[in-house]
């Protein structure tokens, strides 16, 4: 029968042995020391690794949510749109103005919750309904920094800054 030889329970193995068996038993323990030591450097370097790559993965994702809202913050402030616009080429008795805000439009009195397009001559307005962004905008031509084209289904509307 074999079994595990135990100091404690062995007393007659203890006095009955060499001492070289001892120093054997003492180098297989400083061995099973070394292998148990170089595993737990490995899992400790496995576990640093993984906190590195998920740390940067998360850096990452920080970035790019701090990138998002400054691209979203400049949009706004860059839209030349924002600001009150009347059309003053017609003598009409009732003077058509318009209001642009950072997300509405002030429209023949009405007001409409409004996402921008900018792009590098033009602005394109879509109006929103809760989360719904309507497909089709209405197109703002840039002709200088106090002159807007109006492109309705009508025509052109030639619009002055007035504020």
């Amino acid at each position: 029968m074999f079994h595990k030889e135990d100091d404690t329970l062995d007393l007659l193995g203890q006095y009955t042995k060499s001492k070289d068996s001892i120093k054997t038993k003492q180098l297989e323990n400083n061995k099973e020391r070394i292998v148990y030591r170089d595993a737990g450097k490995f899992t400790i370097n496995k576990k640093t690794t993984q906190n590195f790559s998920f740390m940067g993965i998360s850096l990452t994702a920080i970035f790019i949510i701090i990138l998002f809202i400054a691209m979203k913050t400049v949009s706004y402030n860059s839209n030349p749109l924002i600001g009150k616009w009347a059309d003053i080429n017609r003598n009409t008795p009732i003077k058509y103005m318009i209001e642009f805000t950072e997300d509405k439009i002030i429209k023949l009195g009405m007001s409409y919750k409004v996402n921008y397009e900018v792009y590098k001559d033009k602005v394109e307005v879509k109006m929103k309904a809760g989360f719904v962004e309507s497909p089709i905008g209405e197109i703002y031509y840039i002709k200088d920094k106090n002159t807007i084209i109006e492109q309705t289904i009508l025509g052109q509307r030639i619009l002055k800054r007035i504020e």
